[in-house]
């Protein structure tokens, strides 16, 4: 289970992103509660050392441009160091150009077949970076992973950070009954503003049923390649025995939580034939249920209720915009009358009054209070000058051609 400092970490995270009274102690054993089964085949998180053999990686890259481009023919004569550390190992001479050792292969190519030097970096360094990954493989269904699965300093992030539209989804995940992380990172811990954790180089969402070990793998981040694709399956298949399966498509699968007003997960159902499934028993006909209730942050009573909330309800004013419900950081909404605005619906739907300058809706030019005082200094005017005692109102149009409002008085 999570220790004291492990929990402690947990909430400065969330409070962070979130009002400073918040209270994850409910969210906390939502999680244990629903976790349990998970958590008796991943304590928390479990390790696989990664096996830097690149030689079936190079000669698959080989083979994929072989009839399209030149550079192909020379990196079969590479060694394997010299293609992943992206140097010559050795003095080398290739058609007739002499290259030292140490010279960078980009130097090479560029030297060799200057019409595909564009095209060769490209390509090259899109097979580097995911062999050049420095971290082990996880599985993990560590509280802290989830709320931390955009947080890294290798410059990505997704939907579900906790400072974007999603960031309710990570907390829904982590309290179903269903979803574990895998992802790629050094076995180490980096520093962030108020706390220290781990780093992603890559992660997928993951989801299988227990019952029947069927296994549905996300969209990963930052990049998708087959070859950890496969290494991520084969751990996953060791850690919850998987010893048959056949592959389909993840919608045939996946079910998303229906049981709430507003869905706290991402739901773009058009992904979800981009995901690899594992049926591990096909007799049983049952999909796995994605995504759950979070508990809210504040009162640890009601469920939040929106994908772009910490809170329910009742608790949830102040972290996203009342008119257009996009979700903001406390101190860059704007309040008026105690409702949270956005600057773009705050500035279409307030003007200055033009007595006192306080924000006032636009469809008045004063506000209450200067209203008023406008509406005696005209009665004062009429009983100075002995006119007779009159009706008076004051009442504002809206221009159909540009929007603007003028504002009248009327007498009767």
């Amino acid at each position: 289970m999570l220790t004291h400092d492990e929990a402690a970490t947990f909430q400065e995270i969330l409070r962070s992103f979130a009002r400073d009274n918040i209270n994850s102690s409910p969210l906390l054993q939502q999680w244990q509660e629903n976790k349990k089964e998970l958590l008796k085949y991943i304590p928390m998180k479990v390790k696989k050392e990664r096996q830097f053999g690149h030689e079936t990686e190079i000669t698959d890259f080989v083979k994929k441009h072989q009839f399209t481009y030149n550079f192909p023919s020379v990196l079969r004569e590479l060694d394997t160091g010299s293609i992943v550390s992206n140097r010559l190992s050795t003095n080398k001479v290739i058609n007739s150009h002499f290259f030292q050792k140490g010279t960078r292969l980009t130097k090479v190519m560029k030297t060799l077949f200057p019409n595909e030097k564009d095209s060769f970096n490209r390509f090259y360094s899109s097979f580097l970076y995911p062999i050049k990954l420095e971290g082990d493989v996880f599985l993990s269904v560590h509280p802290i992973d989830f709320i931390t699965i955009s947080i890294n300093q290798h410059n990505w992030t997704t939907c579900h950070n906790l400072n974007e539209v999603f960031k309710g989804g990570s907390l829904s995940f982590l309290t179903d009954s269903t979803t574990f992380l895998a992802y790629i990172a050094p076995d180490k811990l980096y520093k962030y503003d108020s706390f220290e954790w781990n780093s992603k180089e890559w992660a997928v969402i993951c989801h299988i049923d227990l019952l029947t070990k069927n296994v549905v793998i996300k969209e990963s981040y930052p990049f998708s390649d087959p070859a950890i694709t496969e290494e991520v399956i084969n751990f996953i298949k060791k850690v919850f025995d998987i010893t048959e399966e056949k592959r389909v498509e993840g919608r045939d699968v996946v079910d998303y939580y229906k049981d709430i007003d507003m869905p706290v997960h991402c739901t773009r159902r058009k992904d979800l034939n981009l995901l690899t499934a594992i049926i591990g028993d096909s007799s049983i006909d049952k999909k796995i249920t994605v995504g759950n209730n979070p508990i809210c942050l504040y009162c640890g009573e009601y469920y939040i209720h929106h994908i772009g909330s910490f809170g329910c309800w009742n608790c949830s004013s102040g972290e996203y915009c009342c008119t257009c419900a996009q979700p903001s950081l406390i101190d860059e909404l704007l309040i008026h009358d105690t409702e949270y605005y956005c600057e773009d619906c705050y500035d279409r739907l307030f003007n200055l009054c033009e007595s006192c300058g306080f924000p006032n809706k636009k469809t008045r030019e004063y506000c209450v209070s200067c209203g008023e005082e406008v509406l005696k200094t005209i009665a004062i005017t009429i009983c100075e000058e002995d006119i007779e005692p009159m009706t008076v109102s004051i009442y504002t149009e809206e221009n159909s051609d540009d929007g603007s409002c003028t504002t009248e008085v009327g007498y009767a």
